[in-house]
């Protein structure tokens, strides 16, 4: 016997509210700080590999440890900030990553009990068709058909 309802924990109407209000919170609060670049930009200006994240936090470094070496053409205020906001964004993405597979892992479940479902439906659409049941059944596997040729 084929696996049925393979997930049939199902999240309240107020826990979707939740997640959904809390997700457009935090979608407003990043909105506001960032700049949403184009394509052009995006790949333009790129991310930072790990070669050069190791340049900007020697300066970070050499900026805490020995302050008299700061270039005075750098904003070092405006540095530290960007550094922090940049761990904090880190965070962000990784949780964010994890969200994601957490939702992706929940709908694939939700989309194999659907589908093995639905094709439970058709093949008992079927068999009262093929039983005489009426052009009720008839009709419905009619408009399966057209999804399994």
């Amino acid at each position: 016997m084929a696996l049925t309802d393979f997930e049939s924990r199902h999240y309240t109407d107020p826990e979707k509210a939740t997640v959904l209000a809390s997700l457009a919170t935090i979608q407003a609060t990043l909105g506001g700080k960032s700049r949403n670049l184009t394509p052009d930009e995006s790949s333009q200006y790129g991310s930072i590999d790990e070669k050069n994240k190791g340049i900007v936090n020697k300066a970070l470094d050499y900026h805490n440890t020995v302050p008299a070496l700061d270039c005075p053409d750098v904003n070092w205020v405006e540095y530290v900030d960007d550094g922090k906001d940049r761990s904090f964004l880190d965070q962000i993405m990784s949780l964010a990553l994890g969200l994601h597979d957490l939702a992706k892992d929940g709908k694939i479940a939700r989309d194999y009990d659907n589908f093995g479902n639905a094709r439970t439906d058709y093949d008992y659409a079927k068999f009262k068709a093929n039983t005489g049941g009426g052009s009720l059944w008839e009709q419905k596997v009619a408009d399966y058909a057209v999804f399994f040729t």
